[in-house]
C-alpha cells in the first residue's frame, strides 16, 4: 500500500553516497518538479552497505527541519565533488554548521527515535521492493522503474505513471 492512496506515488530509492544518485539528482529533480498535482513524489534511502547506511539518517534529518529541498545538492557535492564523505559525527555536525543549521538540533534529530525508525522502515521498504541498485523508483507500489539510462527511467516512470491514473 502507498502513502498517500489519493495520489499516485513515487519513490526514489537513493543514497547520498552514491555516484549514480549524485548524477541522477539534476535530471530526476526536474522531472519530479514537472509532475502533476495527482503525483507525489517521496524518497526512500538505502542501506546496502555501512556507508549508506550511515548517511540513510542525514536525508531524515534535513527532511525533518525542513532543509532536505535546499541541501540536496548540497550534500551531495559535499560528497561526490568535494570528496567530504560526512562518514563521522563531526564531520557531519562541521557541515551542517556550516550550511546554517542549528548543530545541536541537527544531531539531536540525526540520533532521533523518529529518525531511526524512518531509516528501518525503509530498509524494509527497500526489502519489500527488492531493489538491488540505486538509484531505483518504484510507481504506485506496483511497478519497479529502471531503463537503460537515466532518460529512459524517467520516460519508463511516466508511462507507469500513466498506467497508473487509468487503473
Amino acid at each position: 500500500p502507498t502513502e498517500e492512496p489519493a495520489k499516485v506515488e513515487v519513490l526514489e530509492f537513493f543514497s547520498y553516497g552514491c555516484p549514480h544518485c549524485s548524477e541522477f539528482y539534476p535530471a530526476f529533480s526536474v522531472w519530479a518538479g514537472k509532475q502533476g498535482a495527482d503525483v507525489v513524489v517521496l524518497k526512500v534511502p538505502v542501506s546496502f552497505n555501512g556507508y549508506f547506511q550511515a548517511l540513510a539518517p542525514l536525508y531524515y534529518t534535513l527532511e525533518a527541519m525542513g532543509e532536505s529541498a535546499r541541501l540536496d545538492k548540497v550534500v551531495f557535492r559535499t560528497i561526490h565533488q568535494e570528496g567530504n564523505r560526512l562518514i563521522d559525527a563531526k564531520a557531519r555536525s562541521e557541515w551542517a554548521a556550516k550550511n546554517g543549521l542549528d548543530v545541536k538540533k541537527f544531531d539531536d534529530l540525526y540520533n532521533s527515535f523518529a529518525v531511526n525508525a524512518k531509516v528501518r522502515r525503509a530498509a524494509q521498504m527497500t526489502q519489500l521492493y527488492r531493489v538491488q541498485g540505486v538509484p531505483a523508483l518504484a510507481v504506485e507500489g506496483k511497478y519497479l522503474v529502471g531503463g537503460r539510462d537515466f532518460k529512459e527511467t524517467l520516460a519508463n516512470a511516466d508511462k507507469a505513471i500513466a498506467k497508473a491514473r487509468s487503473e
